[in-house]
């Protein structure tokens, strides 16, 4: 008979990794202030305790890895050595002051046992990193056009959504369907049609941000996520990005243009990403029922004659307004 003990032990054990690995993932995703503001803290919290009263009875000079390790693991490889070398060179003077001038050996022994320690924690962390960044982008990449596969494209937009609403920042989201992509696979085979799949895609992640996102969520559909400043740059936008991706489908000379859905959704906007999308598809089918090639906008929530007002790419060029 097992004991309720032992059942209970790995269970507790495996939620207490749960609980780390989503604080690492929180590392990874949140700003790149709140990355040094804990960096530069924990350095902080460490030095006052070796400096403490309290250090003479224990020693703390070892509690200098948990920096060193939060820089490689949330900064930069760049900016994580400068920590790294910043905290050897902190517990270098910390020696100096604390014992006077010490042996020249002794001191250059400390040194280089304190940089070859430290240094093999940060080359290991940021090793992990580097390799975990790697796996992430192989589970979460479509493999034919390199963009973000379906799953991965509705975590990263949702989060999106969500810190677009605690900052009170306007999203767009849009769905894109290549249009006649079926009759070019059927005429000039899969190729042709993989080519084009890949021409479109790099040409998309040439027109947005690093902070925006792209999937693909479809044979030849997209999903974009961006963010925008107002309700009036998001319509700009999207007529903007329309125009100069179909330029540019254009230069191919593969007959296969683009329709385009795309829903604005102010921080206000309280649904979820599931419905939204929904809202950005029904924008891309009255897209095409306009006869393709055109976008469609609309601010979330607007009813069906507001989706009925689009422009085609020679519109958009022109500047002429999608919706009222």
């Amino acid at each position: 008979m097992t004991s309720d003990k032992g059942d209970r032990a790995p269970g507790k054990l495996d939620a207490a990794i749960d609980a780390f690995e989503t604080a690492a993932l929180w590392l990874i995703r949140c700003e790149s202030w709140q990355k040094w503001t804990i960096v530069v803290g924990s350095i902080v919290a460490v030095t006052m305790l070796d400096l403490s009263t309290a250090a003479a009875s224990a020693n703390f000079r070892t509690l200098y890895v948990v920096p060193v390790a939060l820089a490689c693991w949330t900064l930069r490889p760049p900016h994580a050595v400068a920590v790294t070398a910043a905290t050897v060179a902190l517990l270098f003077l910390k020696a100096e002051l604390s014992y006077g001038t010490p042996e020249f050996l002794s001191l250059v022994g400390s040194a280089t046992a304190r940089t070859l320690a430290y240094s093999t924690v940060a080359a290991f962390v940021l090793s992990f990193r580097r390799l975990y960044d790697r796996t992430l982008a192989s589970a979460r990449q479509d493999q034919m056009t390199g963009v973000l596969n379906k799953s991965a494209f509705g975590q990263e937009a949702a989060f999106l959504l969500s810190r677009g609403r605690a900052s009170g920042t306007t999203m767009l989201l849009a769905v894109l369907d290549l249009d006649g992509f079926k009759q070019l696979n059927d005429a000039r085979g899969h190729a042709a049609g993989d080519a084009v799949l890949k021409d479109f895609s790099v040409n998309l992640m040439g027109e947005i941000r690093r902070s925006d996102r792209i999937g693909r969520i479809g044979g030849d559909e997209f999903g974009l996520a961006l963010q925008v400043g107002s309700e009036r740059e998001a319509r700009q936008l999207a007529r903007d990005l329309h125009a100069r991706v179909s330029d540019a489908l254009a230069t191919t000379g593969r007959p296969v243009t683009f329709s385009m859905g795309a829903l604005i959704v102010p921080p206000d906007e309280a649904s979820a990403f599931e419905p939204l999308m929904e809202e950005a598809d029904q924008l891309l089918y009255a897209a095409k029922r306009q006869g393709r090639n055109t976008v469609v906008v609309a601010a979330a929530g607007t009813d069906g004659a507001d989706r009925r007002h689009g422009a085609t790419a020679g519109q958009t060029a022109a500047g002429v307004a999608t919706s009222s």
